[in-house]
């Protein structure tokens, strides 16, 4: 797969661009950020960060809510555990299904 620096290459140890997602993990209460390789460090520009910093106020939404969520009668289609409603209208399960943001670039 070729390497795409879509900023230029900022120095030796620049891997370039790859992708990531941000997920809500309801059972654990916290937000992961997953990547595809290993990493040392990541950065972006001005725009990109404000992005990130969007998506993560989403998910610190969805665990300040998970306070007050309610339990629905449904199960999870991909794993079958139980569903939670959040006051914001997001449903998630126990496994963090649901609280998945897209993958994107940075």
């Amino acid at each position: 797969m070729a390497r795409s620096y879509p900023g230029g290459r900022v120095g030796p140890d620049d891997d370039g661009e790859t992708e990531f997602a941000i997920v809500t993990d309801v059972r654990h209460k916290i937000i992961k950020i997953q990547f595809r390789v290993p990493m040392l460090w990541f950065g972006m520009p001005l725009e990109g960060a404000m992005q990130f910093r969007d998506l993560l106020d989403k998910h610190i939404g969805n665990l300040t809510q998970l306070e007050e969520a309610v339990e629905t009668a449904g199960e999870c289609p991909i794993c079958e555990a139980a569903c939670y409603e959040l006051s914001s209208g997001v449903v998630v399960c126990a496994n963090g299904h649901g609280g998945i943001e897209p993958v994107m670039p940075f």
